[in-house]
């Protein structure tokens, strides 16, 4: 396939919603998650194997479009759901007095701009269609992406719920195709640039830790560890922890399991482009820090109210329900 990312400034969060169900319901149960097919069911589905050896028996619901989702979680005919961000969730239950609740920020979602036609935001013709999500967070970000990109400009105290009705200015004409955000990766033969969920951090972070597989990707990126650990004696778990020293919260960890060390980052949404660059100096920091003071890493957290817990305890003897 040939892609090719034209711009890629901002990024968001993930999270479980959840109505009605205490952390005590979760043993000796079967839960119904409702969730998107694109990583969402492939997560999901990947950790089913361990709950049911937990007594958690995990039926998977599987949706094409970001509304159903909440509304069967609502009406009682779900246990949670994974699938979209928080200020998606939060304006939803707004609008439509839904009694949800966020469990748990799970990964980060991206958003960068691809295109299958043209390789340059310059080459992008006039009267071209740009497809864009078709929900009000996510059609927000989308703009926010093509302002960043210099393509069109919003108006003075534009939000993530802009749509195209604040668009000011749209100097080469372009044509909005609104569409389910499940929908966007198909429709880039018929457009000529869509907006999708994408990795703008990847491309600032190499150069230091490496991704585990150096291709272009429209969610999360994953960083391999393992040759940096036999180089520096730091490990994913210590970037991670050190991660927290600096404001960051931590990744995934060890997941997925085919990749040795890996770290898997999706930068979130809300944050400015000039945010994730910073991210990115911290990294870069890190990564000389590890080859000048590896036993600084090994230690950390050193400024969080909890160190580093027993790890062989916790494994050994973990606390799997939760008490209220």
């Amino acid at each position: 396939m040939n892609l090719s990312r034209l711009f890629a400034p901002i990024a968001l969060v993930s999270a479980i919603a959840l109505s009605g169900i205490s952390g005590s319901a979760l043993a000796d149960t079967t839960l119904r998650i409702g969730v998107t097919p694109v990583p969402h069911a492939d997560i999901v589905n990947f950790i089913k194997p361990t709950l049911e050896k937990e007594g958690v028996k995990l039926e998977v619901v599987e949706f094409n479009d970001y509304i159903q989702p909440n509304l069967a979680l609502d009406a009682g005919e779900l246990d949670a759901n994974y699938f979209q961000t928080i200020p998606y969730l939060e304006e939803m239950v707004k609008s439509r007095g839904l009694n949800l609740h966020i469990l748990v920020s799970v990964h980060l979602e991206p958003m960068a701009l691809y295109s299958k036609k043209v390789k340059r935001l310059a080459d992008i013709p006039a009267g071209a269609k740009v497809a864009v999500p078709s929900d009000p967070t996510n059609e927000g970000r989308a703009l926010k992406v093509l302002e960043h990109a210099g393509l069109i400009k919003l108006k003075d105290g534009a939000t993530l719920l802009s749509g195209i009705g604040d668009i000011v200015s749209n100097p080469k004409k372009l044509k909005f195709v609104e569409l389910e955000p499940a929908l966007l990766p198909r429709a880039l033969d018929d457009v000529t640039a869509a907006v999708l969920n994408a990795n703008y951090l990847m491309r600032r972070i190499q150069g230091t830790f490496q991704p585990a597989f150096d291709r272009i990707c429209m969610h999360e990126f994953v960083l391999g560890l393992e040759e940096f650990k036999k180089e520096t004696g730091v490990s994913a778990l210590d970037v991670a922890k050190s991660l927290i020293d600096r404001g960051i919260h931590p990744p995934t960890m060890y997941f997925p399991l085919i990749v040795h060390e890996a770290l898997m980052l999706e930068p979130t949404e809300t944050e400015s482009r000039e945010t994730l660059d910073q991210a990115a100096e911290v990294f870069r920091q890190l990564y000389q820090l590890a080859h000048t003071d590896p036993e600084a890493m090994r230690t950390a957290p050193h400024n969080a109210q909890i160190g580093r817990p027993d790890e062989v305890q916790a494994a050994r003897n973990p606390i799997l329900r939760w008490q209220a």
